[in-house]
């Protein structure tokens, strides 16, 4: 069976050029392998990582395969490995990188490949190259055309919003971004803190997620105001909308039901509208969780940004890479 692949090529060592057209020669010598089509070559700042690194040459390439994804990602691995490639160093300088960033239709979630790349909505610097070749091709996990992907890292100012249920860590993370990236902050324990609480817990509910959603919106107008590229709150409100969902049901009593469920309905309306309303967020961070179900196909169009481990360092560290790289900074 013949699939449609696209794949993203880079280099920041040697020859860039030149070891991106061999890379492209070699795709097409490889048994199983057509390449359809490969971009123009962009130049990109690289964003973390060492030091001193020169900038990449980045491209894309469709292919059409009747290999399998784990048979494509060998061939891959041995094209990298003629051009001397070595990962020593986490972002590190590169001879050359290639990457499978969709294969046809397929989710593929195992500890040597995940389908779709599970950074592809965020990185304007493959985003790029895929929309010149490939502005309509779907990405399964956000449900958006790559032209919609990139159209959403252009969007002023950028939102990122924090999925935690570890309250500490969310917060080391939240002071971090502000400071560093930087960016206003919006914190859903001050909220909630200019509310009075309701003895009505449908009410009260109702009420925080309103009070978020303006919070966003009036943020928004700041930021464009000032010119101040990010929005960062410590919470996911489209999260919360569920759970408030879900709460809903715990805290009425089944005998209710019958009376409160067009309360209930309206005020989940009014949440939604009021969240659609808002600026929507340009990434969510998921940090695990005992509610965290992994990633899952059409689970958001917001695209996701789930780090690799449980360090503060290390997470921080790569958030903030890669809003920069949203920045194209």
């Amino acid at each position: 069976m013949i699939t449609p692949a696209w794949i993203s090529l880079g280099s920041n060592m040697g020859d860039r050029r030149g070891l991106l057209d061999d890379a492209v020669a070699a795709l097409a010598d490889c048994g199983g392998v057509i390449v359809k089509s490969v971009s123009s070559y962009h130049e990109t700042q690289p964003v973390g990582g060492p030091p001193g690194q020169g900038p990449f040459l980045n491209a894309a390439a469709e292919l059409e395969t009747t290999l399998t994804p784990h048979r494509l990602l060998e061939v891959l691995q041995t094209i990298e490995r003629r051009a001397r490639r070595v990962r020593e160093v986490r972002w590190g300088e590169r001879t050359l990188d290639l990457d499978i960033l969709i294969f046809g239709n397929k989710f593929l979630e195992t500890n040597d490949l995940k389908l779709p790349h599970p950074r592809l909505a965020l990185r304007r610097f493959v985003l790029e190259p895929l929309v010149e070749i490939a502005p309509q091709v779907r990405d399964r996990m956000t449900n958006r055309t790559a032209a919609d992907l990139l159209a959403n890292l252009n969007r002023r100012p950028r939102l990122l919003a924090i999925d935690s249920e570890d309250d500490p860590l969310n917060q080391t993370l939240f002071r971090a971004l502000v400071n560093d990236l930087p960016a206003f902050g919006i914190r859903s324990e001050e909220l909630r803190s200019l509310r009075v609480p309701s003895e009505d817990p449908l009410i009260d509910l109702i009420e925080t997620l309103l009070g978020q959603a303006e919070a966003i919106r009036a943020s928004r107008w700041a930021a464009e105001t000032l010119r101040v590229p990010w929005i960062v709150m410590d919470f996911c409100l489209d999260r919360e909308v569920r759970r408030a969902a879900r709460s809903w049901w715990g805290t009425i009593h089944p005998a209710q039901w019958r009376v409160r469920e067009p309360e209930m309905s309206d005020g989940l309306r009014r949440v939604r509208l009021a969240v659609k309303a808002a600026l929507s967020p340009t990434l969510v961070l998921v940090l695990p969780g005992k509610e965290d179900e992994g990633r899952k196909p059409a689970q958001s169009t917001v695209p996701q940004l789930r780090p690799d481990g449980d360090d503060p360092l290390w997470i921080t560290e790569e958030v903030l890479a890669t809003c920069r790289g949203i920045a194209g900074a």
